[in-house]
């Protein structure tokens, strides 16, 4: 271990310190797992410049252009959740998917008590004919949960993704159930209570050997958070039951980063470190949201033109009223304008407006962003539609939506490690009962 005096700790012993004291269990999967450490940072060493994406032990002049920070792209399922009435299997490619890179958080750190950093993945893109990598976020845990992040597994041939997702704290057993029936959902049946309640969908619930259908009701929603409702998520021995739970809201939820294509290959190189430091603007997020119910993501940005609506993405206004899914983002987002009866509808011209002038779209990447000129441009004359992103020492001056920064400060004790949980495609299809929860068993395993 180097040594923790500041003076002799230097910028590359900071990434190789903080490296094996996140990644102390993990191993490589010949399965292509994705090995993304949970870790909630309280001290931990001042890593990184403020550059817009930045590699950290890349070659003497090696220029970042190889790196394309992008201003669209998939949302980190650990950031936000869309259901679909139907749970598909996982995406299925030809490509393999590279090792995960060695991810570090930005040196700036989102103040919170229940604040973690949770790591980026790969994520095939069609428009690419390559694999993105999708930028680790500062997340708020919604409360009694844990993170399952997804991973890429080897099938006949080819490569599947399964989706990670948020497990209920409580839950002692892993249970891989049959494909549920097809889905009755159709909507409210009954008046809602008042304008203060919403539509929770009804859902299959499995009950000892096989399904009964629970009908959808009306909850009361609350002010600054949304509700997740209880759905299936697939996996290659299974559906895996995720019980309803409260999140916070998009706003206070954390921060993204921009993702990035890396057009050459020194992500293989020994030693390459990344860190994500391009943030994404949640105020306009919504503004341009998407939901891909193939591919089990939201995508924010510029996907206006109709070959992607053949390509299997709804714009999230639209989502729940084909009777596909379910959008808690846009559930919430109606209920908390529900005394605006112009709300909705100006969701659709809005979208409307977009589709037909390209002019008015964000940027699709941060170097096109910052190109642009000032003034004149913009949606229906607002240049700050096209801020989607901002470098994160600029965000961090500003306090927004209750978010406060701070500079990680150099390592003086071991930063603090949670164990993670994995979707293990080893396990069993049967339920199996366990003497102790599943996280701690796991833990015991990866030593």
């Amino acid at each position: 271990m180097p040594s923790e005096d500041p003076a002799e700790f230097t910028r590359m012993n900071r990434v190789q310190w903080v490296r094996n004291k996140l990644d102390p269990h993990v191993m490589k999967s010949p399965r292509y797992a994705l090995m993304a450490t949970i870790t909630a940072f309280s001290t931990c060493g001042a890593l990184l410049s403020p550059m817009m994406g930045i590699a950290l032990a890349q070659a003497p002049g090696q220029a970042l252009e190889d790196q394309e920070i992008l201003t669209r792209g998939p949302v980190h399922e650990a950031f936000a959740t869309s259901i679909n009435f139907e749970p598909q299997a996982g995406i299925l490619i030809d490509t393999q998917p590279p090792e995960p890179i060695d991810e570090l958080p930005p040196e700036q750190q989102l103040e919170g008590d229940n604040v973690t950093w949770i790591s980026g993945y790969w994520a095939w893109d069609e428009d690419q004919d390559d694999f993105l990598w999708i930028s680790g976020v500062w997340r708020n845990i919604p409360p009694d949960r844990e993170w399952v992040p997804g991973y890429w597994t080897e099938t006949e041939n080819q490569y599947q993704w399964v989706s990670g997702y948020w497990e209920d704290l409580s839950v002692t057993e892993v249970s891989y159930l049959p494909a549920p029936p097809k889905t009755l959902e159709v909507g409210p049946n009954v008046k809602s209570p008042s304008s203060n309640h919403s539509w929770i969908p009804g859902q299959w619930a499995w009950s000892e050997s096989n399904y009964r259908w629970s009908p959808g009701y009306w909850e009361p929603l609350r002010e600054n958070w949304t509700y997740v409702p209880s759905y299936y998520n697939w996996t290659p021995r299974g559906y895996i039951h995720v019980n309803g739970y409260w999140d916070y809201a998009v706003a206070r939820r954390g921060v993204i980063f921009a993702p990035v294509h890396f057009r050459g290959n020194q992500y293989r190189q020994p030693g390459f470190s990344y860190s994500p430091v391009t943030v994404i603007s949640l105020a306009l997020l919504t503004n341009h949201l998407f939901v891909r119910p193939s591919y089990g993501h939201y995508y924010y940005g510029d996907y206006y033109e109709p070959r992607y609506r053949t390509s299997g993405f709804f714009a999230y206004y639209s989502y729940s009223s084909v009777h596909r899914g379910y959008d808690p983002i846009y559930a919430h987002q109606r209920w908390d304008h529900r005394d605006d009866r112009n709300w909705e509808r100006s969701r659709r011209d809005d979208f409307d407006y977009f589709r037909d002038n390209r002019d008015a779209r964000p940027p699709r990447t941060w170097a096109a962003l910052r190109e642009l000129p000032n003034g004149g441009r913009g949606f229906k004359g607002r240049d700050s539609e096209y801020m989607v992103a901002s470098s994160i020492s600029q965000f961090a001056q500003v306090e927004q939506d209750g978010k406060r920064f701070r500079k990680l400060e150099q390592p003086q004790r071991e930063p603090k490690a949670q164990p993670q949980r994995q979707v293990q495609p080893q396990r069993q299809v049967q339920p199996e009962r366990k003497g102790q929860p599943e996280r701690d068993k796991k833990e015991k395993e990866a030593k």
